[in-house]
């Protein structure tokens, strides 16, 4: 299974409901005000909130968190390819870094380390 599709993403989804819950708020508001209507900011919350507190909603909120299982590992990945073709002296510098770190834990781990005997490889 490649990594990351098996993540389901409620955070996607939740951010889902919450854009569409903010369409309908919104538009609740501003059609108040525009229709001379006493519009206040808790009747277009509430209106905001009630839009996702059923089936529509969460469907909205299934397909924000598949979305978010689809395209997390290409969005991770992606975001790695640019870092690497983007930045590659940078990438090639953090790597070297990450080795040398590696190796002195490594080495004061066979010299120092009797408390401790495992080492990283």
């Amino acid at each position: 299974m490649v990594a990351g599709f098996k993540q389901f993403s409620v955070w996607e989804g939740l951010q889902e409901n919450i854009q569409e819950g903010i369409v309908h708020g919104l538009k609740k508001h501003y059609q108040d005000l525009y229709n001379n209507d006493p519009a206040t900011w808790g009747e277009s919350f509430q209106e905001a909130v009630d839009s996702q507190m059923n089936k529509q909603g969460l469907k909205t909120f299934m397909m924000g968190a598949m979305t978010g299982v689809v395209t997390g590992p290409l969005i991770t990945r992606t975001s790695k390819a640019i870092g690497y073709f983007g930045d590659r002296e940078g990438y090639r510098s953090q790597k070297e870094e990450t080795k040398k770190t590696v190796e002195a834990f490594n080495s004061f781990m066979q010299n120092h380390g009797k408390v401790l005997s495992e080492h990283i490889r």
